[in-house]
């Protein structure tokens, strides 16, 4: 009896990280385009929406172009308290 739980487990186990796998890959994040401010918080576009930027080497770049208007393309993540954060892909200085 003891064997057939565990294999019961790992069966479980095996079906729910297949589950999660896929569902990563059916939906995968789409990139968007926007175009605002640097400041301090991160990018404010002009409808006031304000996108922290994440820390990556790309990211790093646009938040030393404070006070520049900037178009970037990147992945919008939600955290779950309502703040947006963006992974840039790519940018451009607007004029």
């Amino acid at each position: 009896m003891r064997q057939n739980e565990h294999f019961i487990r790992a069966a479980l186990f095996v079906f729910v990280c297949a589950v999660l796998f896929s569902a990563q890959v059916a939906f995968p994040a789409e990139e968007v385009t926007i175009v605002g401010m640097v400041t301090e918080q991160g990018i404010v576009t002009y409808d006031g929406q304000v996108y922290a930027v994440v820390e990556n080497n790309i990211g790093k770049e646009v938040m030393r172009l404070i006070n520049r208007r900037v178009e970037v393309i990147g992945e919008i993540i939600e955290r779950g308290d309502g703040e947006k954060l963006i992974e840039i892909t790519n940018y451009g200085i607007s004029e």
